[in-house]
């Protein structure tokens, strides 16, 4: 499966609120890190399930649109415009490794406008 297809399955179960979907896309050992300052804030499955089920998934008319996009080897970086959250638009990098998504790097909170087109 393609870097692309993968994440786009992923996203697809998250839109979805998926749980067992998603978590299949993610390596066992997935890390979720804040790009602000390089924090781990999720490490491995349970963890990923937990906050999803407790934190993201209770919320109504969860979307992501892709608004750009930029593929280089193993890293897929999204610029997202998340809907049904209080950060509509994300940077999300990427990480994978062995057909698994094994890091996903997240700067939310962009405003828009710091987004350009040009």
């Amino acid at each position: 499966m393609s870097i692309i297809d993968l994440i786009d399955k992923q996203l697809d179960a998250y839109t979805k609120k998926d749980i067992e979907g998603l978590v299949s896309f993610y390596h066992e050992d997935i890390k979720f890190i804040k790009i602000d300052d390089w924090t781990v804030v999720l490490n491995g499955k349970a963890e990923v399930i937990k906050n999803h089920q407790e934190k993201i998934f209770s919320h109504q008319d969860l979307d992501v649109k892709i608004i750009s996009r930029i593929v280089l080897d193993d890293l897929l970086i999204d610029l997202e415009n998340v809907s049904g959250l209080n950060t509509p638009f994300s940077i999300t990098i990427y990480k994978v490794r062995d057909d698994k998504i094994y890091e996903i790097w997240c700067k939310n909170g962009i405003d828009a406008h710091h987004i350009s087109n040009s």
